[in-house]
């Protein structure tokens, strides 16, 4: 039996983290999600958690935003491998943060079945 899948998603909106985690819980079975409302408290569990299997990424968030997160984050060699899946309303963050280590931009507003086959893609479809 496969392990269970711990996510950790960084991002501000209760409202849309909610919604997701319940995306999530239906449709992966033995799932931990690890919550952080912006980049550097992002940056404080994945430290604190240390076997993270993927990150959800949203952009603009106060204190640090997605994209100051994947600078930082990607700055330390160990953390190359790490998939992670960036959201943003915007092409040019998008772009930014592909070229920034970013495995998978997603526009937003966030279609279900893309956000789905992107992270089977980064966790099974190796």
């Amino acid at each position: 039996m496969k392990k269970e899948i711990k996510i950790l998603i960084i991002n501000d909106d209760y409202i849309n983290n909610k919604l997701l985690i319940m995306l999530l819980e239906r449709n992966y079975k033995n799932i931990l999600i690890i919550e952080a409302e912006n980049g550097l408290e992002g940056l404080e569990k994945f430290k604190e958690e240390g076997d993270i299997d993927l990150i959800l990424l949203n952009n603009l968030m106060p204190i640090m935003s997605g994209i100051e997160f994947l600078k930082i984050f990607r700055a330390n060699e160990n953390n190359k491998d790490m998939p992670i899946i960036f959201f943003s309303a915007s092409e040019d963050f998008l772009e930014e943060a592909l070229g920034l280590g970013a495995n998978i931009g997603i526009r937003k507003p966030i279609k279900e079945n893309r956000m789905f086959s992107a992270i089977d893609e980064l966790l099974f479809d190796k």
